[in-house]
C-alpha cells in the first residue's frame, strides 16, 4: 500500500482517542474550558451517564461571534501564541485539541455570548466536520454553553466499552469532585437525569474551605484532617492530612494539587508514603488533599496529552519539601505515633449529610504511565527521604510528646532540654545518633531489608577503581548496599535505612578510599561495620536543629526501645533541680 495522507475527520478521531476516553473526559475538558475563561458558576447537566447527553452552562466571558467560528477548529486556542509560552502556562488548557475532538466523535452545539454583544450565537457541528457548522443567532446570557450528544455515535468500536450509565456517571461524579476541591470559590452544581446530585456553593464569608470541604467529602475527613501549611522560598503547600487510624472511610481521597491542577506523580506519591511510613508504619490506609503553588518555569505539563502527569525540573527540592513540611505539620499538633488527638467538629452534623466517597477514578490506568519523569538531570540523586533542612521558614514547634519526654529546647546546639514527670532532663543528640547507627548497623547483620532508591544513583569509576568495586561486591551486599555495573558506571540500587538520608555518592568515595587502604587485607562485615559507624559519627550535624532531633528521637523509639527503657548515662542526665534552687536559696540568703 502506498503512503497517503488520512482525511481530517480520521485525523481528529485518533485525536480525540488520546483526550475523549468516556463521558467523563468530555465533562473534564468542558468544566476547565470554563475555568479557564473565568467563570464563577458552572452548572453541569448529565443524562445517561454522559452517553445520550451532555451539558456544561458557565457564567464566563464568553465566545464572539469571530471566534466562535474557530472553537471546533484543532490548534486554535487563545491561551498561547508562541513556543515560549508553553514554559509558563497558567491555564488548565492550552492546546486547542479539546472540542475539536470532542466533535469528531458527537453532535455538538455551542451557544455563547459575550457582555459586549446584544445576542449570543448558536453553533452546531458533527464529526467535527467544519464544512457542515450552522451558525445562527440565539438568545443567552453571559457565558457558554457546550452540549455534546451521543458520544461516540460514529465510532461503535469505541462505544462498546462504555460501562453503565451508572458507572459512568459514577466516574464524572468523581471528576466533578476533584475539580470543586481545587476551585473553592466557584460554585458548580451537577444534575443527572433531571435530579440534582450535588450542589457546591461558592466559598464566601458564610461559607469557610472547612465547610465546603466537609460539603464534599463529609465531616469525618474534616474531624480528623491536619491543616498543612508551609512554604519555603517560592514553593507553598497547604491542604489537610488525614491520620492514617481514621482514614479507612476516606482512603481514596489522595488528591494532589500543582497550581490548581490535580497530578498524579511518582515523586511526589514516594515523599507522602515515606511520612505514612516513618511515622505509622507500613500498609497503613490515609488520605490527604494537598494543594502545591510552584513558580510556572520549575514545571513542565505538556507531558502527554491527557496532561494526567507533570514534571518537576527540581524534582528532589519539591520531594525533600513535601516530607518536610508534612512531618512538621502532623507533630505541630502534638500527635503522638499511635493516636491522633480528637479535634472539634467544624460544622452542623444535623445540617450535612456526609458524602459518600468514590474510588479514585483512573489509577490502574495512571500506575501504567510510570516513565512520565525524566530523571536525566536528575539521574544522579537518590530520591529519598534526606536530612531536615536547616533553612526552614519555621522553626518546629517543641510539641513532640516522646517517650521520652517533652523537647523544650536545644542548647549548645547538640543537646535537647526535655522535660517528664516535673523532671528536667538534658539529651545528648551526638550520642542518640550513634547509638541508633549502632542499632541499625546491627540490624544489617541480622539480614535487615535495605532502602530502595526510586531514582538509582550512577557513579562512573576508572578501570581500576571498578575492579576494587567488583571484589568487595558480596561485602557491600551483606551491608545492604545492592548495585549493579553498566561499562564503567557503578549503579547504586539501594541501601541501609541508616544510610537514606546521606550523599551516597560521597559515602561511595569513602568506601573506595577505604578499600584501597586495605586492598591487602581479608575484610569482614564487622571491620565493615565499623567503618561507616566512624563515617557517619564525623557525618552528623554540627549544630542540631529542632526537626532533626524529632526525626532522631521517633526513629530511636522505633528501633532502640531498650535504650528508651534503660538510657546509659552518656545519653541523658537529669536536671538536679532541687540541688540547683538550694544553691539559688543559699545565695540569697
Amino acid at each position: 500500500m502506498s503512503i497517503h495522507i488520512l482525511p481530517s475527520y480520521v485525523i481528529k478521531q485518533i485525536a480525540a482517542g488520546q483526550i475523549v476516553e468516556r463521558p467523563a473526559s468530555v465533562v473534564k475538558e468542558l468544566i476547565e474550558n470554563s475555568l479557564d475563561a473565568g467563570a464563577t458558576r458552572i452548572c453541569i447537566d448529565i443524562e445517561l451517564g454522559g452517553i445520550k447527553c451532555i451539558r456544561v452552562l458557565d457564567n464566563a466571558c464568553g465566545i464572539s461571534k469571530s471566534d466562535l467560528k474557530l472553537v471546533l477548529t484543532s490548534y486554535a486556542t487563545s491561551k498561547i501564541t508562541s513556543l515560549d509560552d508553553l514554559t509558563t502556562i497558567n491555564t488548565l488548557g492550552f492546546r486547542g485539541e479539546a472540542l475539536a475532538s470532542i466533535s469528531s466523535v458527537s453532535r455538538i452545539t455551542v451557544t455563547s455570548r459575550t457582555a459586549k454583544q446584544n445576542n449570543g450565537w448558536q453553533l452546531y457541528a458533527e464529526k467535527g466536520d467544519v464544512e457542515i457548522i450552522n451558525l445562527k443567532p440565539a438568545a443567552h446570557p453571559c457565558g457558554t454553553t457546550v452540549e455534546v450528544i451521543d458520544l461516540f455515535y460514529n465510532t461503535p468500536a469505541r462505544k462498546k466499552f462504555l460501562r453503565t450509565a451508572r458507572t459512568e456517571f459514577t466516574v464524572i461524579d468523581e471528576i466533578v469532585r476533584q475539580i470543586s476541591l481545587a476551585y473553592f470559590k466557584v460554585g458548580i452544581s451537577l444534575t443527572h437525569n433531571g435530579q440534582i446530585k450535588r450542589q457546591y456553593h461558592i466559598n464566601n464569608k458564610n461559607l469557610t474551605s472547612e465547610k465546603r470541604l466537609s460539603n464534599i467529602l463529609g465531616y469525618n475527613f474534616i474531624n480528623h484532617a491536619i491543616p498543612i501549611n508551609n512554604h519555603k522560598n517560592n514553593i507553598y503547600l497547604n491542604g489537610w492530612f488525614i491520620n492514617p487510624n481514621f482514614a479507612y472511610k476516606t482512603s481514596s481521597v489522595q488528591y494532589f494539587y500543582v497550581n490548581h491542577r490535580i497530578v498524579y506523580n511518582r515523586l511526589i506519591n514516594n515523599a507522602i508514603r515515606q511520612v505514612v511510613q516513618t511515622i505509622f508504619g507500613v500498609n497503613q490506609p490515609f488520605a490527604y488533599i494537598l494543594f502545591l503553588k510552584i513558580d510556572l518555569d520549575q514545571i513542565d505539563i505538556n507531558v502527554c496529552p491527557s496532561k494526567k502527569e507533570i514534571r518537576f525540573y527540581q524534582s528532589r527540592l519539591v520531594h525533600d519539601f513535601i516530607y518536610e513540611s508534612l512531618i512538621t505539620a502532623i507533630y505541630s499538633k502534638n500527635i503522638e505515633k499511635s493516636y491522633f488527638a480528637s479535634t472539634k467538629s467544624l460544622i452542623n452534623h444535623d445540617n450535612i449529610k456526609e458524602i459518600n466517597t468514590y474510588r479514585q477514578y483512573g489509577n490502574h490506568e495512571y500506575a501504567k504511565c510510570h516513565n512520565f519523569l525524566d530523571y536525566e538531570d536528575n539521574k544522579n540523586i537518590p530520591i529519598i527521604p534526606t536530612e531536615i533542612s536547616t533553612d526552614l521558614s519555621q522553626s518546629l514547634p517543641t510539641i513532640y510528646k516522646s517517650k521520652f519526654g517533652n523537647i523544650l529546647k536545644i542548647i549548645s546546639f547538640s543537646f535537647a532540654l526535655i522535660e517528664k514527670s516535673n523532671n528536667l532532663m538534658l539529651l545528648s543528640l551526638p550520642v542518640a545518633n550513634v547509638i541508633l547507627i549502632q542499632q541499625h548497623l546491627q540490624s544489617i547483620k541480622d539480614k535487615l531489608k535495605s532502602q530502595p532508591l526510586l531514582i538509582p544513583s550512577r557513579i562512573t569509576l576508572n578501570p581500576l577503581k571498578l575492579q576494587i568495586i567488583k571484589k568487595h561486591f558480596e561485602l557491600l551486599l551483606k551491608i545492604g548496599i545492592t548495585c549493579n555495573f553498566e561499562s564503567n558506571t557503578l549503579i547504586i540500587l539501594s541501601v541501609p535505612m541508616i544510610l537514606k538520608t546521606k550523599k551516597i555518592q560521597v559515602l561511595i568515595a569513602a568506601l573506595l578510599n577505604y578499600f584501597c587502604e586495605n586492598d591487602n587485607k581479608i575484610l569482614s562485615i564487622n571491620n565493615l561495620i565499623q567503618f561507616i559507624v566512624e563515617y557517619l559519627k564525623n557525618d552528623t550535624p554540627s549544630e542540631w536543629k529542632e526537626q532533626q532531633a524529632l526525626l532522631l528521637l521517633i526513629e530511636l523509639e522505633k528501633y532502640c526501645p531498650n535504650v528508651i527503657e534503660s538510657p546509659p548515662a552518656s545519653l541523658l542526665q537529669i536536671i538536679n533541680i532541687e540541688k540547683i534552687l538550694k544553691k539559688l536559696q543559699n545565695e540569697n540568703f
